[in-house]
């Protein structure tokens, strides 16, 4: 299966349920500042937090069939500060939708 880009290497399959448990943040784990405010609590407490409507999307596109796997670019891209990691989503062995969660 080919990443979804030339230097990027895949790295597991997940399901959404699994996804969704990593990504979402527990109360005690936001910053005092966080919990405090009302608005900033409720957006980091959803699955990807900020990019929650990012990662409802993603979810809205997954057909019967589709793999997510994630994915991050070599050890060398984020020693040069280009470095990504994300998901993608594969259907028939190609890669179809991307949600990116970290760079730097």
């Amino acid at each position: 299966m080919a990443a979804p880009h030339g230097d990027d290497e895949l790295i597991e399959q997940k399901t959404v349920e699994e996804l969704e448990q990593e990504f979402t943040q527990k109360l005690d784990q936001l910053s005092a500042a966080d919990r405090a405010d009302p608005v900033r609590r409720e957006a980091l407490l959803k699955p990807f937090g900020f990019k929650h409507a990012d990662w409802l999307r993603f979810k809205a596109a997954l057909k019967p069939g589709d793999e997510i796997w994630t994915y991050r670019s070599s050890p060398e891209s984020w020693q040069a500060l280009a470095g990504r990691a994300g998901l993608v989503i594969y259907r028939n062995g190609k890669p179809l939708r991307r949600l990116l969660t970290a760079m730097n």
